[in-house]
């Protein structure tokens, strides 16, 4: 082996402006693509070439790497805001059509009353997971008939899901709120922290108050 040949063989290949180049080629190829297949209506394959694009774009590279990065931002936020808008009126459907979950607030709402005293004025439920309160509405008219209050308390776990959910507090303290009055009965609603559940039943117990009897943790089944 000579010299020159010594030489050759050590020689390596540095990343620089070609590879850059290839890149943007492969990201208007990628868009072009895209392109085609949205107009097609071929919305898999659209889908899976903006993942692909997303994993070539950079918001702080080159011209079409900035663009690509934007457009995929944006088909993303889009795509989860037109999902959102149809989620609840498809969970309303699903909730409706399949017995699962109705089953499943309907025993669970009738072992709370079977097991609240007869003598007590309020009924006190610990919601630990609201949502959008679909397991409420018939013990909202159950405690109406009753001619008896309700309190619903939901539990706040922090803010680590906030915007996630398409449900928010004040949305289903509304609805349910709504439901109640239209029935005449008297729904007591509040938000709190773990922490401030714990406190209240701490004091309760020092005022000697029937914890047993007067607070329930509701479970809600969830799809």
């Amino acid at each position: 082996m000579d010299a020159t040949t010594s030489t050759q063989s050590s020689v390596l290949t540095i990343p620089g402006e070609a590879m850059e180049i290839d890149n943007q080629l492969s990201i208007i190829h990628l868009l072009k693509a895209y392109g085609e297949a949205r107009e097609k209506n071929q919305t898999e394959l659209g889908d899976v070439i903006l993942r692909c694009v997303s994993e070539k774009s950079s918001p702080v590279g080159e011209t079409w790497e900035k663009i690509a990065f934007n457009l995929s931002q944006d088909q993303g936020d889009y795509l989860m805001q037109e999902s959102s808008k149809n989620f609840q009126a498809a969970f309303r459907a699903f909730y409706q059509m399949f017995p699962y979950g109705r089953f499943a607030h309907f025993a669970a709402n009738s072992a709370i009353l079977e097991a609240m005293p007869s003598d007590a004025d309020m009924l006190h439920i610990v919601d630990f997971d609201i949502r959008e309160g679909i397991q409420w509405p018939p013990m909202i008219e159950a405690m109406a008939w009753q001619r008896k209050t309700l309190r619903l308390t939901s539990i706040r776990w922090g803010n680590e899901d906030l915007g996630q959910s398409p449900w928010t507090f004040e949305d289903t303290r509304r609805q349910l709120c709504d439901h109640a009055k239209s029935f005449g009965l008297n729904l007591k609603m509040e938000e709190m922290g773990i922490e401030d559940l714990v406190n209240e039943l701490q004091k309760m117990r020092k005022r000697g108050g029937n914890i047993n009897g007067e607070y329930w943790l509701g479970l809600p089944w969830k799809v």
